[in-house]
This record gives C-alpha cells, sequence and structure tokens, in this order.
C-alpha cells in the first residue's frame, strides 16, 4: 500500500476484511501504516490471520481504514492485494 499525498501528522492504518473479518495482525489488528508518500508498505504471510485470510466468490472483501491519519490529509491511496488459489 502507498499514498500519493501523506498527512503532516500522523499516517493512517489499512486492514483488508473478508466477510468483517481483519485479515492483517500488524499494529494489533490495525493492518498496516503508511509511510511517506510513494512509499510502498507490506506485510509478510506471519502478519496474515489465519482463521480470516481465505475468501470465496459469494464473500465480501473491504479496505478499512482502521485508524484515521492526524491531521486528515493523506489521499490516493493506492492498494494491491494478491490472491492464490488452492
Amino acid at each position: 500500500m502507498t499514498h500519493g499525498t501523506a498527512d503532516g501528522i500522523s499516517q493512517p492504518y489499512i486492514n483488508p476484511r473478508i466477510n468483517g473479518s481483519r485479515v492483517l495482525l500488524n499494529n494489533t489488528g490495525l493492518g498496516l501504516q503508511l509511510s511517506t508518500a510513494g512509499t510502498w508498505v507490506d506485510a509478510g504471510v506471519a502478519a496474515i490471520n489465519s482463521a480470516s485470510y481465505l475468501i470465496t466468490r459469494t464473500q465480501a472483501l473491504e479496505l478499512e481504514c482502521s485508524q484515521a491519519a492526524g491531521g486528515l490529509a493523506a489521499e490516493d491511496l493506492m492498494v494491491s492485494l494478491q490472491f492464490v488459489l488452492p
């Protein structure tokens, strides 16, 4: 994940959700914290919640802003998700 415009105070946390359950365990479940503008942040395999990583065709996929930026100025979010089919 990255964003084109960083917040001036603190950066937001983003977490994908499958059927309402958070996928990433980083930062006590908040997910990944964005960094400076244009810098990609990613999660390792160990940070994936094994109870929430499987998605089927009928389930919803969402991106949650689990904690907003301090100054609310972050914008232009870009996210890349990888899916592996069994």
